[in-house]
Parts: structure tokens; C-alpha cells; sequence
């Protein structure tokens, strides 16, 4: 594809499009146009909470194609939408290699949603490692004592041999 800066406008423009092929086709192309001007208009077709999007499957794939055009651009300001996008859709197949594409700009994404209890921390535990290495491992204990907690009804010693805390265990 051509990197003609000309093409901006009108892809931006066509991420709106009623037709969802279209609309993939120019996230796509934004993503290898390499202008980090469409990064706002990429941003805005991932699925959102806000926007209401999660159930709308014919903007998911438009959101696929957006998240894949912003690990091209190495759009590190998409962090937090992309972990958003992972969280609303339920599903890490995209986000999470895209994530990990975005190195460390998106640990701290990463960090907040597993702080706040986000519905999958095993994905975004993976997403973490992959990106962070053992450096995540302060977060990813934090987070599955919680989990592991919230799982025996309070009692942090349920389920580990003599009583011992996944903080322990993590130690030897």
C-alpha cells in the first residue's frame, strides 16, 4: 500500500461506514498507512463500555481489525483501550498479542485491571508475564490471593497444603 497521507481523512471516515467490510478494510489500512494521526479514530472503533459496543458483533470485527492497526502504529497511548476492549469483549485471542506488542506501555493497563478484580485475571495474567516477565510477579500474587480468597468464601487458607498463602509458596 501506498503511504500517501491523503488517504487519512477518508479512512478515518470510512471506520463510520454502515458496511462492517468497510469498515474493517480501513482500520486495516490505517494500521499500514503509519500515520499515527489515525490513532484517535482507531481508538474510538475498539469496543467500549461507553460506546456500548460488546454485544455488537458487526463492530467487533472493525474493533479486531483497529486493535491490530494500532499494534502497527505501536500506538503505546492504547494501552488502557485495549485492555478495556479485552475486558468488554470477554475474550483475549486479539488483545492479548497486541498487548504484549505494546511491551511495557501497557503494564500499568495491566496492573489496574487486575487490581480492580477485572472478570479474567488468568488472561490478563498472561498478557502481564508475556510483557513484564518476572516483574510482574508483585501484581500477579496480589491478584490471585485475592482470587484464590474470594474462591474459599474468605478463608485464605482453604485448599493449600499447610496453611500456606500463595505469597509463601511463591518464595521457595
Amino acid at each position: 500500500m501506498l503511504r500517501d497521507e491523503r488517504a487519512l481523512d477518508p479512512l478515518t471516515g470510512a471506520l463510520g461506514d454502515v458496511c462492517g467490510p468497510v469498515r474493517e478494510a480501513a482500520a486495516a489500512a490505517l494500521g499500514e498507512l503509519g500515520d499515527n494521526r489515525a490513532i484517535p479514530a482507531l481508538l474510538a472503533a475498539l469496543p467500549s463500555a461507553t460506546v456500548g459496543r460488546e454485544g455488537d458483533v458487526l463492530h467487533r470485527r472493525t474493533g479486531h481489525m483497529a486493535a491490530l492497526a494500532l499494534a502497527k502504529l505501536q500506538a503505546r497511548v492504547a494501552a488502557d483501550p485495549l485492555v478495556e476492549a479485552m475486558l468488554v469483549e470477554r475474550t483475549g485471542e486479539i488483545y492479548q498479542p497486541v498487548l504484549a506488542s505494546l511491551g511495557d506501555a501497557a503494564v500499568p493497563a495491566l496492573e489496574a485491571a487486575l487490581r480492580e478484580g477485572a472478570w479474567n485475571v488468568f488472561s490478563l495474567a498472561r498478557v502481564l508475564v508475556a510483557v513484564a516477565g518476572r516483574r510482574a510477579r508483585p501484581a500477579l500474587v496480589e491478584a490471585l490471593e485475592r482470587e484464590r480468597a474470594q474462591s474459599a468464601n474468605g478463608n485464605p487458607d482453604l485448599g493449600t497444603p499447610g496453611g500456606q498463602t500463595w505469597k509463601t509458596r511463591s518464595r521457595r
